[in-house]
């Protein structure tokens, strides 16, 4: 097992003190690039509320009925959006018990929530760590791929490259394509592209092979089953080409491919709608900066930034409020109490 180290893991945002909280006090917050952050809050919010339903939806199947007095897969479901609203310490504190009251497919399910939550409750020890290591261990050997079994795997991948030192992204490599493999349908497996992505992309050594890297890696979408998977993995290649100055010809293809794709979740498609018409405008095409501006002022009414954008389509010469979307308005989601960082 590698050593652990809690100074490389990213830190929370403590929702009672509202400040970032680390182990170390004299240690930097670890800095994850927006992309990749992005990436990490689609993936909570899928396992939280889709993730949850096909479990409960095997458990149903399983020969094995839990016994009386287990969770009920409704119970089950709460447990998974409480941490999907950064509950961590109380849906911790459910799974534990769940796993030890249910049996089947309902146990590992609810073993897995205990797992992944030992990543993110309070304090963070060695302990904890190791323990969340050796639940995707376990829940990975009984069986590698059903819902559970990916599901481990993609969060023992993400144990790799946050939370031991050193930092072992050819070992997180190694399980995302492996889910790549074993996983194409499924949402929360898909999203390994996206994670490739950014490891190739941000150990690129010059343009050259940064835009090398992102062209090899687009060759995943054409495999990928899921919308939102290709959405991850294309929003993930456009954001890290324009961050690191890659081809912009290049990013603006995979953001537009991206936005294609359709996203009910305001937070990751408003800002994207921006991005891709603010890099228009750099590159002068002012045609496809209106367009983008307009499709987030028409379907995003009451956003903050809906004035400033205005402004903008007023200075490119549009003065109405755009054309109607292409497809519907992503739903607002709730506003969480605080982000974290993985």
């Amino acid at each position: 097992m590698p050593k652990l180290d809690l100074t490389l893991a990213p830190p929370l945002l403590d929702r009672r003190k509202g400040m970032a909280s680390t182990c170390r006090a004299d240690r930097k917050p670890f800095h994850i690039p927006t992309p990749w952050a992005a990436s990490l809050l689609l993936c909570a919010l899928f396992l939280g509320l889709g993730l949850g339903e096909k479990l409960h939806a095997q458990a149903k199947e399983t020969e094995n009925a839990p016994p009386n007095g287990s969770q009920s897969p409704a119970t089950s479901l709460e447990n998974w959006e409480m941490a999907t609203i950064f509950l961590f310490d109380e849906a911790h504190k459910n799974f534990a018990k769940a796993a030890g009251l249910s049996q089947g497919e309902e146990a590992r399910a609810s073993r897995l929530g205990e797992g992944v939550t030992l990543l993110t409750i309070q304090p963070r020890t060695l302990g904890n760590l190791a323990r969340s290591q050796s639940i995707f261990e376990e829940l990975i050997s009984q069986n590698p791929k059903d819902a559970t079994g990916l599901a481990a795997r993609m969060y023992l991948a993400r144990f790799y490259e946050l939370h031991v030192s050193p930092q072992a992204p050819e070992k997180a490599k190694e399980i995302y394509e492996g889910l790549l493999t074993d996983g194409l349908g499924d949402t929360l497996a898909e999203l390994a592209a996206s994670r490739l992505a950014l490891i190739d992309l941000y150990s690129a050594d010059s343009p050259e092979s940064l835009n090398d890297a992102a062209r090899k890696l687009a060759v995943h979408g054409t495999k990928l089953r899921t919308s939102i998977g290709r959405r991850a993995l294309y929003s993930n290649l456009g954001l890290t080409l324009n961050q690191l100055r890659g081809d912009k010809t290049l990013a603006m293809e995979y953001l537009i491919a991206a936005e294609a794709e359709g996203l009910p979740m305001q937070q990751l498609d408003a800002p994207l709608l921006i991005t891709i018409a603010a890099l228009a405008e750099e590159m002068g095409d002012m045609e496809t900066a209106k367009k983008y501006y307009s499709l987030f002022t028409s379907r995003y009414k009451r956003d903050t930034r809906r004035y400033s954008v205005l402004k903008k389509l007023e200075k490119l010469g549009v003065t109405d409020a755009g054309p109607a979307p292409t497809h519907p308005a992503p739903e607002t989601a709730p506003a969480p109490q605080a982000q974290p960082q993985s």
